[in-house]
């Protein structure tokens, strides 16, 4: 090499060993990163298969088969052998502290079984615990239910050797979980669509009747997000247990399990609580009382009853034969009222507990509600002949906002301005007119058209949300792509009604489930 180009050379040389080194230095970043990604993923699969496998058995919340319900409210427990004393103590103890202490049945005897004993036979062995069957399918039957207090060839985690604390608890799980199986439920998890961590394939009997919604942390289910020694019910499992055999100390008579009762999700959120017991249909959502939480409002027999946020009884309000009602806030008091129209006349029951007083004269058919002008007061607009009229506060004559012949519309405040604006799904798209006053935007594509309008998130946006029989999606503002917030919202025919039934400022979801 020419001593003037030494210089150069060195130059091209380190520059050739930077880029190496930097390609190597990449390289290695990128493979740690990948099998860390990958390490964590096998450990979170691996962690949910385990937990599966070691928390629950391989053989059937909360779900269950009503026609294998006991009717008694006493049902007889039997060991085929009597080896293994303290863990059947053990048991025992764990079966009154949940299903006996939440539900009105008893387990009894718990003594050695002859060759005629009815009830609950259980057979103690180094095998898969399980039952061969749902409630009273397995009375009187040898083997009907299995439990393992050993754990040397089935469920190793739980063996003694790895602490006595989880080996009782494996203990108690599993027997709650299959004296779950002897009361007639089913596993949970059966019905679960698209559960990415749940690899727990269907185990026995679906049961196919729908006690309450889907529960992830119920003790019937394989995927349950409780630690797997954890032997208590879940609050979906006490209210499931309770529609069927009624509450602790109840009356020998057994509740209506077919009962309709009333679920809320916070925000849209998984986890469902119970409000209450009614099977009113036609129920709708306002705060009567304006006190910020949103009641549930039913127009029964010619009466009006209302349901302070969903938790009260029934209150007869007022009286009334109108079937078209309607609800606003007419007068911005910040307490809805009820809205009717008769041979041309409008009517408001202010509060839902006054009489009918008469607010206006129009004939038009197709009316939409809503604050358009963002005075506090709601508003009625008619879509007629291809325009669109407004009557402020439902008192004032109609003027003309805009021009459009769509009439399958729906309201909400898509901008968050405090008006109301004016949505349409047609053709694959969604469209807005703000206001009702623009022309139509499109802000989305989707092809559904079965949709619920609130504000799930609290920032003043409408927001849509899709159901499906086995998800809720929401559309934030209407302008993101559809998030899964809730998996299994079946069945299809439970009525869905929106409204601040907390008082956070987000819209929450209150279902009526009838099973």
């Amino acid at each position: 090499i020419p001593k003037n180009n030494h210089t150069k050379y060195r130059e091209k040389n380190n520059i050739k060993t930077n880029i190496l080194t930097a390609i190597t230095t990449i390289y290695h970043k990128i493979t740690v990163t990948l099998f860390a990604i990958f390490f964590v993923t096998f450990v979170s699969l691996t962690f949910y298969t385990v937990k599966a496998d070691v928390t629950r058995t391989s053989q059937q919340g909360l779900t269950g088969n009503s026609s294998v319900f006991w009717k008694a409210a006493a049902i007889s427990v039997c060991w085929e052998n009597m080896n293994y004393k303290k863990q059947r103590l053990i048991v025992r103890k764990a079966i009154t502290e949940t299903w006996e202490k939440h539900a009105n049945i008893r387990f009894l005897k718990w003594d050695k079984c002859s060759s005629s004993s009815k009830g609950i036979r259980i057979t103690v062995a180094d095998e898969v615990s399980h039952t061969t069957g749902l409630g009273t399918s397995i009375n009187g039957k040898k083997r009907g239910m299995v439990l393992n207090f050993t754990f040397n060839k089935w469920n190793k985690l739980c063996n003694v050797r790895h602490g006595i604390d989880q080996y009782y608890g494996c203990l108690r799980s599993n027997a709650v979980h299959e004296f779950g199986h002897a009361l007639g439920l089913s596993h949970e998890q059966n019905r679960e669509k698209e559960n990415f961590f749940c690899h727990a394939k269907n185990q026995g009997s679906s049961g196919g009747f729908y006690i309450t919604p889907y529960d992830k942390r119920s003790i019937m289910n394989y995927c349950s997000t409780r630690k797997y020694t954890n032997h208590t019910l879940s609050k979906l499992d006490i209210l499931g247990i309770q529609q069927i055999y009624g509450s602790s100390g109840s009356s020998s008579k057994r509740p209506n399990s077919r009962m309709a009762r009333w679920y809320l999700s916070s925000s849209a959120k998984p986890d469902w609580r119970w409000l209450n017991t009614a099977d009113d249909k036609n129920i709708q959502a306002g705060d009567f009382d304006g006190d910020g939480y949103s009641d549930v409002f039913v127009s029964r027999g010619g009466y009006w009853y209302i349901s302070y946020a969903g938790k009260t009884k029934w209150s007869r309000v007022n009286r009334a034969n109108a079937t078209y009602l309607k609800i606003g806030d007419f007068n911005g008091d910040g307490k809805s009222d009820i809205f009717t129209k008769k041979n041309g006349y409008w009517y408001v029951s202010y509060g839902a507990t006054t009489r009918w007083k008469r607010i206006n004269r129009a004939g038009e058919k197709w009316l939409r509600f809503g604050d358009f002008d963002g005075d506090g007061k709601t508003d009625v607009l008619s879509i007629d002949k291809g325009e669109w009229k407004l009557s402020s506060g439902g008192t004032s004559r109609w003027r003309r906002i805009n021009r459009a012949s769509d009439r399958g519309v729906r309201t909400g405040d898509f901008n968050g301005d405090g008006k109301t604006d004016m949505f349409v799904a047609k053709g694959g798209k969604w469209y807005v007119s703000y206001s009702g006053t623009t022309r139509w935007k499109q802000i989305n594509r989707s092809s559904k058209t079965d949709l619920i309008l609130a504000d799930f998130d609290g920032d003043g946006k409408t927001d849509i949300l899709y159901k499906d029989q086995h998800h809720f999606r929401i559309s934030y503002a209407g302008v993101t792509r559809s998030k899964i917030v809730y998996r299994n919202a079946e069945p299809k025919n439970n009525k869905l009604i929106t409204g601040d039934f907390d008082g956070d400022g987000k819209d929450d979801v209150l279902m009526r489930w009838k099973p």
